[in-house]
C-alpha cells in the first residue's frame, strides 16, 4: 500500500458540510492502489472502541492521472464527530488511517483521529439556488448594441472631472442592452453579467474614475436602474463587474496624492515608494500589471476598505443588483473579501460574489468569501480537447475529473464555466472557425456541472484572436452559419434549464476512448440520469457505454435508444453530440 499517496485533510474541500446538511468526506489514493475504503465515525466525546461505530463504505467516484478519489456523502448521526479510515489495497493488505498516522491494529484514542468538531449550519457554503439554476450571458457593453438589433460604430468621448476624458470604441450603451432584452430573453439566459460600467478612461472601463456614476459613454445611472428593473421583470438577474484592486490614475484620491505628495490625506491609499509621484515606464508606485494608468489600491488601509465597501453597498441598496464579479480577486486580502461577503449578506441574503482567479482558488472558495470563481483551468482543458485536439479523450477526462473534485459540491455546482470571455481569444477562432467544434464545446458547458456562461456573440460565431480582437462588435445580421449556431445555443440553454439532472446531478465519468476520441459522462440525480456523449473526431463511429437497463431519449434529436445487458449502443456522427435522458427504467 502506498501510504505516502493517501491524502485526507479535515475542514477542507475533503471534509465539509453541504448546504442541505450532508457531510462529504473524500480520500485520495494512488491510482489503482486501493480495493476498499471504509469511513468509520462516532461522536467525538462519546467514542467507544468496544462498541460498533458507524461504518460507511467510500465509493470510488473519480480518477485523474495520479489519484483515485473515494467519497461518501451522508447525514451524520451526531452534531460532532471523530473518524478514521479502514483501507485495503489490491494485494489484500489492510491498514487503519488516522490524523496522526497509520496502524495495523486499532489502538488509538479519539483525539488522534480526524475531527469534525461541530457541524455548524453557518459553516456551509450558502450558495443561492438561483445561481446554480442560472445560465449566464456576459455582455461587454461597448461592443453589444446601441439600438434594437444593431451596433453601429459610434465611438464616444466625454469630458468628466474637468480635464479627464472617458472614451469608448464601438459606442455600445446600456440603452442598447435595454432595447435588446427580448433577444436576451429569447436566448433563454436568466443572468446577465456586465463588464464594468462605471466612469473610466478607456473603452474597457477597468480604470475607474468614479465608482458612483455610470460612464457617460455607456449611459446614465437611470439607464442602469431601468436595465436592472426590466431584467428583473423578465426573470433575469444582473451581475456587475466591480474593480477593487486598482483605480485610474485620474481617480480623485490618486490625483490628490500626485498634487500633494506625502502631505495628501490619501497617501496611504496606494503603494507609493517615494515622493513626488512619478509615472511613465517605471512608475514609483505599484500598479495593476505594469500599467501606470492603473495604480493599485492599498487594501490593507482601513479607509480604503471602508470606501470600497461603501461602493459595494451603494449599488445593491440603490439599484438592487444581484451579484458582483470581482476583478483581480487574488490580489486583495482575504479579510477584505470576508468583510464584503458579510456586508452583502446583510443587505441581500441571496447576493452572489464571483471572483476572478485564474488558478486553484481553494483559498477563496467556500463559506466566507466567494460563492464561485471563474473556471479558467476548465476553459483551457476545453480549448485543448475540443478546440485544438492537443490532448486525447482520456487526458481530457482526467483533467475534468480532477477539477470536479477541487471544491465543495455546492460551489462546484455554481462554478462559472465558459469557453472564452473578454480576457482571452474566442474559442471559435481557437477551433479554426469550425462550427461543429463550437457546438460541441457549448454542449459540454451546458451539460457539465456548474454555471454555464456565454460570452456575447459566441451564440452567433463571433471570432477574435486575442483580448482586444475578442471584443468585436456583436453580430446582429444573421447568415446561414450564425443562424445555425444561434439555434444550437438556444436549444442547449433550454435543455440545461429544463432538466434538473443537468443542474443538480452528480458528475460521473463513463467512457474515454483515445482511439476514437469519444468522451462521455453522466449526470445522476437520485434515480434519474442524463448521459452526454461527444465524438471529437472527423469520422462517424459507434460506441457502447455502461448504462442502466432502460430506454433513453436523445434530447437533441428525439431519437430513442434501449440499453441491453448494461450497455447502451449509439451511432455517433463526426463531431457529434448526444444528450440522452433515461425516460423508462
Amino acid at each position: 500500500m502506498f501510504k505516502e499517496a493517501l491524502i485526507h485533510k479535515a475542514d477542507s474541500s475533503m471534509c465539509y458540510l453541504t448546504d442541505d446538511g450532508n457531510v462529504v468526506i473524500t480520500l485520495k489514493a494512488k491510482k489503482g492502489d486501493l480495493s476498499q475504503a471504509v469511513l468509520i465515525y462516532d461522536d467525538r466525546y462519546d467514542f467507544h472502541i468496544k462498541r460498533d461505530c458507524i461504518r460507511i463504505p467510500l465509493q470510488k467516484v473519480m480518477s485523474d492521472e495520479l489519484y483515485d478519489y473515494f467519497q461518501a456523502e451522508f447525514k451524520c448521526a451526531y452534531r460532532r464527530m471523530c473518524y478514521y479510515f479502514s483501507l485495503i489495497d489490491k494485494d489484500g493488505n489492510h491498514v487503519y488511517m488516522y490524523q496522526d498516522g497509520f496502524s495495523d491494529v486499532f489502538s488509538w484514542g479519539r483525539q488522534r483521529l480526524f475531527q469534525f468538531p461541530y457541524l455548524h449550519r453557518r459553516d456551509t457554503p450558502h450558495v443561492p439556488a438561483w445561481l446554480k439554476e442560472s445560465v449566464m450571458y456576459q455582455i461587454f457593453p461597448d461592443s453589444f448594441a446601441n439600438g434594437k438589433g444593431r451596433i453601429t460604430e459610434q465611438p464616444a468621448s466625454h469630458t468628466v472631472e474637468g480635464d479627464v476624458k472617458a472614451e469608448s470604441r464601438f459606442g455600445g450603451t446600456l440603452r442598447g442592452i435595454i432595447d435588446n432584452i427580448s433577444y436576451i430573453k429569447d436566448l433563454g439566459v436568466n443572468l446577465i453579467y456586465l463588464n464594468p460600467v462605471f466612469t473610466a478612461l478607456s473603452y474597457h472601463k477597468y480604470d475607474t474614475v468614479d465608482y458612483y456614476k455610470v460612464d457617460p459613454c455607456l449611459g446614465t445611472n437611470d439607464d442602469l436602474k431601468e436595465l436592472v428593473e426590466i431584467c428583473h421583470s423578465n426573470g433575469i438577474r444582473v451581475m456587475l463587474n466591480i474593480v477593487f484592486n486598482q483605480s485610474s490614475n485620474k481617480f480623485f484620491a490618486f490625483r490628490d496624492v500626485v498634487e500633494n505628495g506625502a502631505n495628501s490625506g490619501y497617501a496611504g491609499w496606494y503603494h507609493i515608494e517615494s515622493f513626488p509621484v512619478k509615472g511613465g515606464k517605471a512608475p514609483n508606485y505599484e500598479t495593476f500589471g505594469f500599467y501606470e494608468t492603473m495604480p493599485k489600491f492599498n487594501t490593507d488601509n482601513l479607509e480604503v476598505e471602508e470606501y470600497l465597501l461603501d461602493v459595494a453597498r451603494y449599488w445593491v441598496r440603490e439599484y438592487d443588483v444581484d451579484g458582483y464579479r470581482l476583478d483581480v480577486a487574488n490580489e486583495l486580502p482575504h479579510e477584505f473579501w470576508r468583510r464584503l461577503r458579510h456586508e452583502m449578506d446583510k443587505l441581500k441574503k441571496d447576493f452572489v460574489l464571483i471572483g476572478e482567479v485564474w488558478h486553484d482558488a481553494s483559498s477563496w472558495i467556500g463559506r466566507d468569501q466567494f460563492h464561485s470563481v471563474m473556471n479558467f483551468p476548465l476553459m483551457y482543458a476545453i480549448w485543448e480537447f475540443f478546440g485544438l485536439n492537443s490532448v486525447n479523450a482520456h487526458q481530457f477526462s482526467e483533467a475534468v475529473n480532477r477539477l470536479t473534485m477541487l471544491y465543495p459540491k455546492d460551489n462546484t455546482q455554481a462554478m462559472m464555466n465558459f469557453i472564452d470571455n473578454h480576457d482571452v481569444a474566442r474559442f471559435f477562432t481557437i477551433a479554426g472557425a469550425n462550427v461543429d467544434k463550437l457546438k460541441m464545446a457549448a454542449a459540454f458547458i451546458m451539460t457539465y456541472v456548474g454555471l454555464p456562461s456565454v460570452y456575447y456573440g459566441d451564440e452567433k460565431g463571433v471570432e477574435g484572436r486575442d483580448i482586444n480582437d475578442a471584443r468585436r462588435k456583436m453580430i446582429w445580421e444573421d447568415d446561414e452559419r450564425s443562424a445555425s449556431i444561434h439555434s444550437c445555443f438556444k436549444k442547449l440553454i433550454r435543455l440545461r434549464r429544463e432538466n434538473e439532472e443537468l443542474i443538480y446531478g452528480d458528475y460521473r465519468p463513463l467512457h474515454a476512448d483515445n482511439a476514437g476520441n469519444v468522451y462521455s459522462f453522466a449526470r445522476v440525480l437520485d434515480q434519474n440520469s442524463i448521459i452526454c456523449v461527444f465524438n471529437n473526431a472527423t469520422n462517424a463511429t459507434s460506441v457502447s457505454l455502461p448504462a442502466g437497463n432502460g430506454t433513453y431519449e436523445d434530447l437533441l434529436t428525439q431519437e430513442g435508444f434501449k440499453a441491453r445487458d448494461g450497455l447502451l449502443s449509439l451511432p455517433m456522427d463526426a463531431y457529434g453530440v448526444r444528450i440522452l435522458k433515461l425516460i423508462k427504467g
